[in-house]
C-alpha cells in the first residue's frame, strides 16, 4: 500500500512534528564581514581619544537585519579591535540583544599577541594555514595556538555573554591531509566555540588533496564546518536546466557537508555561508529575493544548523556589493534578505524561530527528485515518489522535477523538507508526495501556497 500526499508549494513544505529545541543552542542567523576597505566608508569610528564604535547607523542597521550572529574580517584594521568595537557598540545600544560573533583572521601587525619569539604573534588564522606543524608532545606551533586563544578569550571576557571571538581555520589549502591532526587540535583548544570554512571542493586540484566530504568527515573536533560555496555567474539564467544546474552545484557542497559529518563521530553543526552578493571579480550577479529564499531551504533541507549571508558590507576594492555598501544604494537587498529573517515566508515567524525545529533533527539523507526517477526512491525512508505540476496544469517531466527533499530524524521518526527549487514568481508547483504505508508510519503534513 502507498499513501499519497498532495499540496501547493512554491518553495517550502516541512513534515514536523511539535518539538522541544531547547535541549541544544539556539538557530544561529549570521553575516559575514564588517567594514570597507576606505578609510571614508569604514563603519568604525573613532568616538573619543582610544575608544573607538561602530557608526550607530550601521549597528542598527545589523541588529534589524534579524541576525543573532555575526562573522567578523578585517581589511585595513585589526581584527580583533574590529570585533571589541563591534561588542562595545552592540552593548551600547539602546535594546541589548543575544548576539554572538566569531573572528575569521587576526592580520601579521596585531599588537595584542606577543610574545615577539613567535614570528608574527600568535596569529590563529596564520597558524591555520601551517597546521601541520603539529606535534605531540607540543611543539612551539602548539604553544603559540593555544596562547594565541587564551589571548583572545580573555580580551573579550567582559562581554563573553555576547559577542566573542574565536578564529576559524584559514580556507586556503586547509584540504590537505597532513594538516588534518592540527586543525582538529586547534579545534580541541578553542575555549568556546570552533569554526572551520572553506570553498566546496569536489575533486582534487592544487593544494587539495581531499575533498568536502573527507573534510567534513574528518576535522571530527570542529564544532561547525562553514561552506562558501556562491553558483550564480553573471552568465547563469534565472530559470530552466541551466539554472538548475548551478543549484545541482550548490545541493552537492552542502551535501557533502552532511554526509561528512553524518558518516563519522564529528560534532560539527553545517553552517553554509550563502551568496548574496553580486561581484565584478567573481563575476557573480546579485541573486533574487526567491534564490536567496530557496538557498535558505536547500540548506535547511540539507542539514543546516545555522545560516551566514556573505556578503554585509564591501571586503575588497572590486565592486562587491551585497547587504550593505556605504558607496551604493544596497536597500533592496537589504530589504530582502531582512524580510526572509523577519518573517519567514509571510509566516510571521523569524528564520530563527523557524530554524530551532531543526536543531535537534538528524539529518540522514537528501534527494534531488529530478535524479532519482525510478520507484521507489528510497525504501529506508519510505519515499515512493514525488511530482510536481503547474497548478491546475500539467505534471513536469521526471527529469524536470526540480524538487529537493531533505530526509531529517527525530528518534524513529521521519521528516522531511521539501522544497521547489524553481525561484520565479511564475514557477509555483502542486507537488505529490507518495509514500509506501506500513502500520508504524503516520505523517502528518503542513501545507503551504505562496
Amino acid at each position: 500500500m502507498r499513501q499519497r500526499f498532495f499540496f501547493f508549494a512554491a518553495l517550502l513544505v516541512v513534515f514536523l512534528a511539535n518539538q522541544n529545541a531547547s535541549a541544544q543552542s539556539v538557530f544561529r542567523v549570521g553575516a559575514w564581514c564588517l567594514h570597507q576597505p576606505q578609510p571614508a566608508l569604514q563603519a568604525i569610528y573613532e568616538q573619543s581619544p582610544g575608544v573607538w564604535r561602530v557608526f550607530p547607523h550601521e549597528r542598527d542597521k545589523l541588529l534589524n537585519l534579524g541576525l543573532n550572529y555575526f562573522v567578523a574580517c578585517a581589511y585595513r584594521l585589526e581584527a580583533e579591535d574590529a570585533l571589541v568595537f563591534m561588542g562595545d557598540s552592540l552593548d551600547a545600544a539602546p535594546v541589548r540583544k543575544d548576539f554572538k560573533s566569531t573572528l575569521e583572521y587576526t592580520p601579521p601587525s596585531n599588537p595584542y599577541f606577543p610574545p615577539a619569539s613567535f614570528p608574527g604573534g600568535y596569529q590563529l588564522w596564520q597558524r591555520s594555514l601551517r597546521a601541520e606543524l603539529y606535534t605531540n608532545p607540543t611543539s612551539a606551533w602548539d604553544d603559540s595556538v593555544a596562547a594565541g586563544y587564551r589571548a583572545m578569550y580573555n580580551r573579550h571576557l567582559s562581554r563573553i555573554d555576547g559577542v566573542h571571538s574565536f578564529v576559524i581555520a584559514a580556507e586556503g589549502c586547509m584540504s590537505q591531509w597532513s594538516k588534518l591532526p592540527g586543525l582538529n587540535f586547534m579545534a580541541d583548544s578553542t575555549i568556546i566555540d570552533s569554526f572551520f570554512e572553506t570553498g566546496y571542493v569536489n575533486v582534487p586540484f592544487g593544494c587539495h588533496d581531499q575533498t568536502t566530504y573527507n573534510m567534513a568527515k574528518r576535522l571530527v573536533r570542529a564544532d561547525h564546518f562553514m561552506l562558501s560555496q556562491y553558483v550564480l555567474r553573471d552568465t547563469t539564467s534565472y530559470s530552466g536546466s541551466p539554472f538548475q544546474a548551478r543549484l545541482d552545484l550548490l545541493v552537492s557542497g552542502f551535501r557533502d557537508v552532511a554526509r561528512g559529518i553524518r558518516d563519522s563521530v564529528s560534532v560539527a553543526k553545517p553552517f553554509p555561508v550563502l551568496q548574496t552578493q553580486q561581484s565584478t571579480a567573481d563575476s557573480l550577479r546579485l541573486p533574487t529575493k526567491e534564490e536567496i529564499l530557496c538557498q535558505v531551504n536547500l540548506a535547511l533541507a540539507t542539514g543546516a544548523k545555522a545560516i551566514c549571508y556573505y556578503v554585509y558590507s564591501t571586503v575588497t576594492a572590486t565592486g562587491e556589493t551585497g547587504l550593505l555598501n556605504a558607496a551604493r544604494d544596497t536597500t533592496a537587498q537589504y530589504n530582502r534578505v531582512k524580510d526572509i529573517n523577519t518573517n519567514y515566508q509571510g509566516t510571521g515567524q523569524t528564520l530563527v524561530n523557524i530554524g530551532a525545529n531543526f536543531l535537534n533533527l538528524a539529518w540522514k539523507e537528501d534527494f534531488s527528485i529530478h535524479q532519482n526517477t525510478t520507484e521507489p526512491i528510497s525504501s529506508t525512508y519510505k519515499l515512493y515518489d514525488v511530482t510536481a505540476r503547474i497548478p491546475g496544469g500539467a505534471t513536469d517531466a521526471e527529469a524536470e522535477t526540480y524538487v529537493e527533499t531533505g530526509v531529517l530524524q527525530s528518534g524513529a521518526t521521519n521528516h522531511y523538507m521539501v522544497v521547489n527549487r524553481r525561484c520565479t514568481n511564475t514557477e509555483s508547483r502542486e507537488i505529490t508526495m507518495t509514500f509506501q504505508s506500513t502500520s508504524a508510519n503516520a505523517y502528518s503534513r503542513a501545507e503551504r501556497n505562496v
